[in-house]
Formats: structure tokens, sequence, C-alpha cells
């Protein structure tokens, strides 16, 4: 009996380490396939954008017929890029070489080797400028190949370890088995066909463990359901697959409003810049941190001004769902509410804010709207993202935060969990309203913090004095005239430029009253400089203030701070209270 258990016994273990290494080493060549497609991808769409993005400056150098700039910016560009190995060459119609990068060779249309260690990536763009075609452009860039891609990956060497491990594990086993049963269950046996008393054997420990198994009972069956605990536990190997779907729903609504805005507007004005801007802000941040996100406590918290965020997002959603007709979304931000500030980390704010909407449109079965409502206490700050939809039932409104728990058959149950998560971390705390058909009202409350140092809470104007306004928007234009004529009581000078070479050109020949304001903004297109440098080299710090949709901008803010520099965010223009000390 001995032999023979033994014998079938190493035969099931080195088929089992066999499978084991086999499956072991597939799943290391599937895995590192995958992951290879994905590096292959990511490099591909890295070298498209890099072409896309330097395709507009190149055709304005080539139109004008500015060559030595063209080459200059390409030689930055390859200097730029060069752990990532892009090289460049421009071509004329005629195929004429008019710049190529020292090391560029153009190998795309080669027989390559698999087992190489690098191959080459390659972009092909049309040059055409206003009076047409032109010529091409070609960027380089080496990749891995698959082969080496593997080689140089710890995968293999993973999965290495771990067949020695399962090798060892089984040979162990094996061994304590024979050891330990086998051997002992032999001399039970023989002890039991010569009539011998078990205890008599060296064998006896088998009735010891059977006495200790009866005795022990209990303590083995509580041991049995703490393991069936930790396998409940091990739902955290299912991270990954929550943090790709939570990537997917992240991701979904900032693309869906750049989609479309691409699709709808070929000329962008200072609000659709703003959206794409923001999105675009999110995304990146979004990817960036991902992977190495988790609810635990984030100390990165800054002060932030909740009007204009509402005011942005909810017109990133508008311009999402402006398709869908049956569902209207609107802000309620006022006057009252326009200098509320709090401490928050402003990515997870908008991802709150943006899921929430979302959760309030999917909510609506029919025609309805959506309301975001910004509103101010003595000591907090409270937003509302209110819905006419279904509603929640009642008995699920105490578990609707807890994790997992959701109203919807495709949902993840991660979103209101992260919502009430994240509002605790930033000291404040989550109400929800809601019934049956009529609808439900999420409330974020959140502790008001002081305002910064370069908040404008109010405009003073003089009848006496005058105002400068310099912004390539002539919506702004309009927007200071009616705000401004409306306080005063008798005609005042306004002034309104639209460049800086105007400006300074009226500036340099004028010398203004002392009570002279100047609404400045920023981002002046097409102008060499910004408004905040202006400001600083004509020493009118004092006296300005920067009207900019790049508020947020932590450089600014700084930059606005050490110049004694006030801002108003361009979208809250209308808001700021305006005041006449006549």
């Amino acid at each position: 009996m001995k032999r023979t258990i033994a014998n079938k016994l190493m035969s099931y273990l080195a088929t089992t380490m066999s499978f084991g290494v086999i499956i072991l080493l597939s799943i290391a060549f599937v895995y590192s396939y995958f992951s290879y497609m994905d590096y292959f991808k990511d490099r591909r769409v890295t070298l498209n954008s890099i072409a896309e993005n330097i395709i507009p400056d190149v055709t304005r150098d080539l139109s004008i017929g500015n060559i030595e700039a063209m080459k200059v910016r390409m030689e930055f560009i390859v200097l730029k890029e060069q752990e990532r190995n892009i090289q460049i060459r421009i071509a004329d119609q005629k195929g004429n070489t008019v710049y190529q990068s020292d090391e560029f060779d153009w190998k795309c249309n080669s027989e390559f080797s698999r087992f190489i260690s690098k191959i080459p990536q390659c972009a092909e763009r049309k040059l055409e400028s206003s009076d047409g075609a032109w010529g091409s452009m070609y960027l380089t860039r080496d990749v891995h190949t698959f082969f080496s891609f593997f080689k140089e990956s710890y995968v293999p060497l993973l999965f290495l370890i771990l067949a020695c491990f399962l090798s060892v594990l089984i040979f162990m086993i094996r061994y304590l088995l024979r050891t330990e049963v086998i051997t002992p269950l032999n001399h039970v046996v023989q002890a039991l066909k010569q009539d011998r008393p078990i205890h008599e054997d060296r064998s006896y420990e088998w009735v010891v463990l059977s006495e200790a198994i009866a005795e022990y009972k209990d303590k083995i069956i509580n041991y049995v359901q703490r393991q069936n605990q930790m396998s409940k536990d091990l739902e955290k190997e299912k991270l990954m697959s929550e943090v790709t779907a939570q990537l997917a729903h992240d991701i979904r609504s900032p693309l869906a409003a750049l989609d479309s805005m691409a699709a709808t507007m070929p000329e962008l004005d200072e609000k659709k810049r703003l959206l794409i801007r923001n999105a675009t802000a999110r995304i990146h941040n979004i990817a960036n941190n991902l992977l190495d996100r988790t609810f635990t406590k984030n100390n990165n918290l800054s002060l932030h001004m909740f009007s204009s965020i509402i005011r942005n997002m909810v017109f990133e959603k508008k311009e999402q769902y402006k398709a869908n007709t049956r569902v209207s979304i609107h802000d309620h931000v006022d006057q009252k509410t326009y200098g509320a500030f709090a401490k928050i980390e402003i990515n997870d704010f908008k991802r709150i804010i943006s899921n929430l909407i979302d959760n309030a449109v999917q909510a609506i079965p029919g025609t309805g709207f959506v309301r975001v409502a910004l509103s101010q206490t003595q000591d907090n700050v409270v937003i509302e993202v209110f819905d006419n939809g279904k509603g929640i039932p009642e008995y699920l409104i105490p578990r609707i935060m807890e994790k997992g728990i959701t109203t919807r058959k495709e949902g993840s149950g991660l979103g209101l969990y992260f919502v009430d998560q994240k509002i605790k971390e930033w000291g404040g705390h989550v109400e929800i309203d809601s019934k049956i058909n009529q609808g439900t009202t999420i409330r974020l409350i959140l502790k008001k913090e002081p305002a910064p140092a370069w908040f404008v809470s109010e405009i003073v104007i003089d009848d006496e004095g005058e105002y400068v306004v310099l912004d390539d928007d002539m919506t702004i234009h309009q927007m200071w005239d009616s705000r401004i004529l409306q306080v005063v009581r008798k005609s005042i000078k306004i002034h309104h430029f639209e460049d800086e070479k105007s400006f300074e050109d009226w500036f340099t020949d004028k010398k203004m009253p002392e009570n002279t304001t100047y609404f400045f903004d920023y981002e002046l297109i097409g102008n060499r400089n910004s408004g905040l440098d202006i400001i600083e080299r004509l020493n009118i710090k004092n006296k300005a203030i920067l009207v900019t949709s790049n508020y947020e901008d932590e450089a600014i803010q700084k930059r606005c701070e050490r110049l004694g520099v006030r801002m108003i965010p361009k979208e809250l223009a209308g808001f700021v209270p305006i005041i006449n000390t006549a």
C-alpha cells in the first residue's frame, strides 16, 4: 500500500507541476503580449500627437517663408523629445530636404527580423499652406520589438520564480505526505492485520490525532469560518478591474465634451477655450493619478472659489448633454455666493460634481431638469445637486453611500461612496433627500474659509475716475460698459483696447489720473506678452485688476500675490459687486 500510494502521489504531483509551469509560462506570454500592445499603441499615439501639435507651427513658418525659425523650432522639439528619440525630416513638394535632424533615418518600408531589439515607428503628414500643398513632414522613433520587450521586463523572472516556488512546494508536500501520512497509515494497517494494539505501535499518533480532531472540532469550525471570511476579503484582488471601471467612468464626461466641441465649433470663443482647457486638465490628472489612487486621506488641499468651479462644470455638462433635449442643466450662482471659498482637492471635487450631474441626468426617465445650486452660511459652503427624476427608495437612502450600493443595473456602487469618503476627508459631510417620482437632492457641506489675498470682493467706482479695458473678447468690453454705466451718476471715460500694441501706443501719450482702474485680460491671443506682464512692466500694479479664466493657475496666483495685483475670474465678472463711492 505504501509503495502504490507513493508512486501514484508522485505521478500526480509531477503532472500537476508540469501543468502549473506550462500555465504560468502561458500567462507570462499573454500578459506580456497585451502589455506590449498597450506600450506600442501608447508610443504610436504619442508620435501622432507630436506630429499634429507641430503641424500648425511648421505650416505657418513655411507659408511666410521663415525657414530658419522653422529649423530652430524643429531642433528644439528634437532636443525636448530626445528621451523618446524623436527624429524629424521636412521635405518640399519635390522631395528636396528642407530640414532633417542629425539621426533621422526613414526605415519604415524595410523588412525587420522579429528578434532584433528595436524597430522604427513612423508618421508622415502632408503640409499645406494657404497656397496649396507644400510638401511632407516625416517623424520617426524607435520602439522595442515584442521579444526585446518581453526579455527586458520582469515578467519572465517573476513567473520563473513562481514556477520554482511551485516545484519546491509540491516536493515538500509530497515529502510531508509520505512521512507524516502514508508511513503512519501503513503502520496502522499493519498493526490491524497483526491484531496488535495500535497504541503500542509507533503510529499511535493517529489515535491521538483522532481524539484531538474530536476535541478541537469547534476550533476547526471557527478556523474554517475565518478562512471563508478571508476569501471574501480577497475582493481586493479585483482592484485592477475596479480601477479600469473607474477610469472608463471618469474620462467619459470630459472626452464627450471635447468631442462635442470639436464636432460643432470650428472657431472657439473664450468659453469654449476654457471648457477645452478644463476638460483636458481633468483627463491629464486622471491618467496620471489613477493607478496609485486609493480612498486614503489626501492632504493636498488648497483654497478654491466655488462659484467659478460650479459655473464651469455646469457649462461643460451642458455641452456634453446638449443633444439630450429632454433634460436641461443649469446652475444657481449669484452675488451672494460670489466669494464662497473652501479647501478641497480640485480634481477630485470636479470629478464629484461631474459624476453627480451624470447620475442626476440618468435618474430622469423623461423630461426634466438638473440644478446645481451654491449657497453659504456663516460657517459653511453648501453645494446642492437636484434632479426631478425617479428618486431613491426610502429603505435604500441610509445605505446608498456604502460601497457597492447602487440603484442602476449597470452601476458600480463606487460613485456616492467616493463622494462621501472625499467630503469627509475635507472636513465636511453629505446629506441626501429623496422622494420616489419627485426627485433627489444631494447636499455637499464644507467648512468655509477666508478669501485669498488676490480675491476682489467688490469694485469701487468713482464718478471722477477713468477706466481702461484691455481684452481680446468684445463681449467683455460690452459687459464692463454695461455694469459700470449702471452705477455711475454722470458721464465717465471708459477706454477700450483689444491688443497690446494699440494700448501701449495710447498709454505712452497719456498722463492718466491717479484714480484710473485697469481691467486686463491675462491671455491676449496673438500678443507677445500677457496682461500680467504689461501690468508689471508699466508699474500699474496697485491700479490694475486681472480678469482671467486662468485664475486657478497656482503660478499666476503666486505672481499676483507677489505683485499685489488682484484677480477676478472672467466668467464671474458679471457677479462681482460694484459700488459707487460718490
